[in-house]
C-alpha cells in the first residue's frame, strides 16, 4: 500500500542518481529506453565541481571506479604516480593524474559517451555502460511508472496527511486518513520516504544535527529549453555544482529542461534577496519552490517497525548525491535479499540494514563536510564562516576519520574522497618524500622517472586520440534512447 501526500508538489523533480539506480532499475526489469524517454531522462558520469576550492577551481567526481590502469600497473602505484607529478609539476596538474586514473574522466571533461569503458582503453575485464552511468530524469514520472508497473499488487491513497494511531510500546498500529472517511491500514512494516518523516517523527526519536552544514533552505525552479540548439547547448554527461556567494547552485540537464536548485543559508541571505537575483538571470516567469531543510540524520533507520528512508532519515543538501541516492540506497537494502512481490525481513536483516544505512548516509555528510571546510575561499562572511575554526571544530567526528584516513596513507581506496582530496590540492602529502629534491642528486632516480614520464605521456596520448572518435553526448542520448522506438 502507497500513502502519497500533498508534499510531493514541493519537490524539485529533477533529480541525479548515481550508479546505485542500477539495481533499482534492473530490479523492476524496466527497459531502458522506454522509461528514459517517459522520464525526460539524460545520462551521467558523475559530478562536476566548479568554484569549491577556490575562484576559478574545478574537479570531478566519476561514478567509474578508479584505478590505475591494468597495462600499467607494472609501472605504477600511487606513490610513483604523485612522485611522478610532483617531479613534473609544471606539466602535470592534479586534472591530469585522474584522467591518467580514470577513463571515464576523459569523457566527462570532453562531454563524450561510449558503450563501454574497453572502447576506450584495454582492459582485461570490459564494463559496459550500465557499470560507470548513472541519470538525470524526472523522479515523478519514474514513481508513477514503477507504481503502474505493479498496478495490480498495489493499492495508492493521495491524502494530505495521514493520523498515525501508536500502539503502547510506541509503535504504530494503523494509520487512517481524515480526508478519506473510513480508511484505515494496519501493516507488519512502515516504510516512511516522506520528506518531513511524517511517521518517523511519531517515535520521538532524536534528530542528529550535522553542525558542521550550515546550509537550511533550497529554492528550486525548471527552465524548459528554448530550441533544438539550447538543449544540445546543456546536455552534458554530468550535473555541474557551482560555488556561488551563499552556497551551492545544481544543474540537472533533463533532455526537455534544465533544473536548477540553489542551496543556501537563510542565515546570510534572505529569500526574497536571492529570488531578485535569480529572476534577474532567468526571468519573471520562473516559478520558484522553496524547502527548508535541517541536514544531519536519525541514529537508526529501522526503529520499531518504521523503516525511514530517503529525507525520513537523513537529510543533506544535493552536492556530492542526491536525495534521490539515499532513498535508492534504503530500497536496495531492503529488497536485495527480497523479490518486489514476496517480502520477508527478521532481526538480523534489522541490524544489517540499519548498521550499512546510518554507515552510507554519515559518509555523505562527512564528504560534504570536507567540500565547503577545505575551500580556500573568503570572500563574504559565509565562505569565511563555513571554513572557520568554529565549524572544524563542529566537525571533530569527520576530521578525526580524515587524519586518520589522510596519515594512514590509504585516502585512494576512498574513491569520493580521493578525487574531492585531488580537487583540493590535498592529496601532495601521500607522497612519502621530497622527489624533487632527491632527484637533483641521484641520477638513477632520475632516469627513472623520466622512463615513467615519456610512458605517461604516450598512455595519455592514446587517449586523446581515442576520445575525439566518440560520440558527443546529446547526439548518443538522441541515438540510443530517444530516436529509439518504444516497445512493449
Amino acid at each position: 500500500t502507497i500513502v502519497q501526500t500533498k508534499e510531493r508538489d514541493q519537490e524539485s523533480i529533477g533529480k541525479t542518481s548515481a550508479t546505485n539506480i542500477q539495481f533499482l532499475l534492473s530490479f523492476f526489469e524496466l527497459d531502458q529506453s522506454n522509461w528514459m524517454k517517459q522520464c525526460d531522462a539524460t545520462y551521467n558520469l558523475g559530478f562536476e565541481y566548479y568554484n569549491f576550492y577556490q575562484n576559478e577551481s574545478y574537479f570531478q567526481q566519476p561514478f567509474a571506479k578508479v584505478s590505475i590502469p591494468e597495462d600499467q600497473q607494472l609501472k605504477f602505484d600511487y606513490f610513483s604516480l604523485f612522485d611522478m607529478k610532483s617531479l613534473y609539476s609544471q606539466t602535470i596538474n592534479n586534472n591530469d593524474l585522474l584522467h591518467f586514473i580514470s577513463p571515464v574522466s576523459w569523457m566527462i571533461t570532453r562531454n563524450k559517451m561510449a558503450t563501454k569503458i574497453t572502447d576506450l582503453i584495454d582492459v582485461n575485464k570490459s564494463q559496459n555502460l550500465n557499470s560507470f552511468s548513472a541519470y538525470h530524469f524526472n523522479s515523478h514520472a519514474l514513481v508513477d511508472i514503477l507504481k503502474k508497473s505493479y498496478e495490480d499488487y498495489i493499492s495508492v491513497y493521495k491524502v494530505k496527511e495521514p493520523q498515525v494511531n501508536l500502539n503502547k510500546d510506541g509503535s504504530i498500529e494503523s494509520i487512517s486518513f481524515n480526508d478519506l472517511v473510513g480508511s484505515k491500514i494496519s501493516a507488519d512494516l512502515y516504510i516512511d520516504c516522506s520528506q518531513n518523516s511524517i511517521l518517523t517523527k511519531h517515535l520521538n526519536k532524536k534528530f542528529i544535527q550535522a553542525e558542521s552544514l550550515v546550509n537550511n533552505s533550497q529554492i528550486h525552479f525548471s527552465v524548459p529549453y528554448e530550441d533544438e540548439k539550447a538543449r544540445i547547448k546543456n546536455i552534458k554527461n554530468t550535473t555541474s555544482i557551482v560555488a556561488v556567494d551563499n552556497g551551492s547552485a545544481k544543474k540537472t540537464p533533463l533532455w526537455n529542461s534544465c533544473e536548477f536548485e540553489y542551496n543556501y543559508s537563510s542565515d546570510f541571505i534572505s529569500d526574497d534577496q536571492l529570488k531578485e537575483t535569480l529572476t534577474n538571470l532567468y526571468g519573471k516567469n520562473v516559478a520558484f519552490k522553496k524547502v527548508n531543510f535541517s541536514q544531519g540524520r536519525y541514529e537508526d533507520a529501522i526503529q520499531k517497525n518504521i523503516f525511514s528512508i530517503g529525507d525520513a532519515f537523513s537529510v543533506v543538501e544535493n552536492l556530492s548525491s542526491d536525495k534521490f541516492d539515499f532513498l535508492i540506497q534504503g530500497c536496495i537494502e531492503l529488497l536485495q535479499n527480497n523479490s518486489p512481490t514476496e517480502f520477508y525481513i527478521d532481526r538480523i536483516d534489522k541490524l544489517r540494514i540499519n548498521e550499512n544505512y546510518r554507515h552510507f548516509c554519515q559518509k555523505q555528510i562527512e564528504l560534504l563536510t570536507y567540500t565547503y571546510l577545505f575551500s580556500k575561499k573568503d570572500n563574504n562572511d559565509y565562505w569565511k564562516y563555513v571554513t572557520s575554526d568554529e565549524i572544524f571544530n563542529k566537525s571533530f567526528e569527520c576530521m578525526r576519520d580524515f587524519s586518520r584516513i589522510h596519515s594512514a596513507n590509504i585516502l585512494m581506496k576512498h574513491q569520493n574522497l580521493f578525487t574531492l582530496a585531488l580537487g583540493y590540492d590535498l592529496a601532495n602529502p601521500i607522497v612519502p618524500f621530497d622527489i624533487q629534491s632527491l632527484s637533483r642528486v641521484n641520477s638513477d632516480i632520475k632516469s627513472h622517472f623520466e622512463y615513467l614520464y615519456q610512458g605517461y605521456k604516450t598512455f595519455m596520448s592514446s587517449y586523446e586520440h581515442k576520445i575525439e572518435s566518440f560520440t558527443d553526448t546529446y547526439h548518443f542520448t538522441m541515438d540510443h534512447v530517444y530516436a529509439q522506438p518504444n516497445t512493449e
